[in-house]
């Protein structure tokens, strides 16, 4: 299923601050093609960088309470990496504004995650 896109940004990506955070992280200045939110709601952001990654791949950022952030930064870099399990490569956090932090992951295509599927 693809990906409903909320909102496109394409102006000013440099400044943006999903793609300043990626930049801490990487240590390097990246600036993507787009900036696509995915999902938007009072305690997160969900944004896809287009060409920002690793051999021009997206990256999929996430702008989440600290809580949240550290929770599932257990669960993806030190839990299901060492399962039989298609995830994606998780880079890594930054600390972001207050009380929340920005997760980075590799953006995977393919079938939507489902409660109901096997």
């Amino acid at each position: 299923m693809p990906e409903t896109a909320l909102e496109i940004v394409r102006s000013n990506l440099a400044e943006h601050p999903a793609v300043l955070a990626w930049n801490r992280l990487q240590r390097l200045a990246v600036e993507p093609s787009e900036i696509v939110v995915l999902k938007k709601r009072i305690k997160s952001t969900v944004y896809r960088l287009a060409d920002a990654g690793p051999g021009g791949s997206a990256i999929i950022a996430k702008y989440c309470r600290r809580p949240v952030a550290l929770h599932e930064r257990i669960v993806y870099g030190e839990l299901l990496c060492k399962l039989p399990v298609a995830t994606p490569h998780f880079y890594g956090t930054v600390p972001g504004d207050e009380e929340f932090d920005w997760l980075f992951f590799e953006c995977l295509h393919g079938e939507q995650y489902s409660r109901q599927s096997a």
